[in-house]
């Protein structure tokens, strides 16, 4: 992703000069007319694409046994405080599941944001009948340059789940 941002820079700075442009914007020296350039670039190209597995989950006072290795795939884009989700993974249940997550983590702290997110998600026999259900949960987001994790905690429901935390691991591309 870094070498298509400096490839972009390099580019737009080329056609820039070759466009001859305004005398105020010349005036500046090369070094950086190539610096606001790729300001603009990486501001525009902020947002992410990664691949993200579901790991495991832990429930917390369960009151029966559950899956706690909910191994799944899918994938997440973040630009900025959104991000948006699609996947499947094996639940609690040890039944399939798949979801569509729409989250919104405005605080952040160092490489973590903090939010909610919501959609939906289907595979849970007591709840919605294993159809497609609404979801919401509390998101950590956990992001490096290139690997990152989320956690997500869902509130027990009573009479369906426990509280349950849930993580995934995920790789930029």
């Amino acid at each position: 992703m870094r070498l298509l941002a400096l490839f972009v820079t390099w580019l737009i700075t080329l056609v820039a000069m070759w466009c001859n442009m305004p005398a105020a914007q010349a005036d500046k020296g090369e070094a950086e007319q190539i610096a606001a350039v790729g300001r603009a670039v990486q501001t525009v190209s902020s947002a992410s694409t990664w691949a993200v597995a579901s790991v495991g989950s832990v429930h917390i006072k369960p009151d029966r046994d559950y899956n706690t290795h909910n191994f799944g795939i899918g994938i997440e884009r973040t630009d900025g405080a959104m991000s948006y989700a699609v996947g499947f993974f094996r639940n609690s249940m040890n039944r399939n599941s798949g979801f569509g997550m729409v989250g919104y983590a405005p605080l952040q702290f160092g490489l973590v944001r903090l939010g909610v997110e919501a959609g939906l998600i289907n595979g849970y026999p007591e709840y919605h009948g294993g159809r497609i259900g609404p979801a919401a949960a509390c998101l950590a987001r956990i992001e490096g340059r290139y690997v990152g994790a989320n956690v997500h905690y869902i509130p027990r429901i009573p009479g369906k789940t426990p509280e349950t935390i849930g993580v995934q691991i995920k790789a930029r591309f």
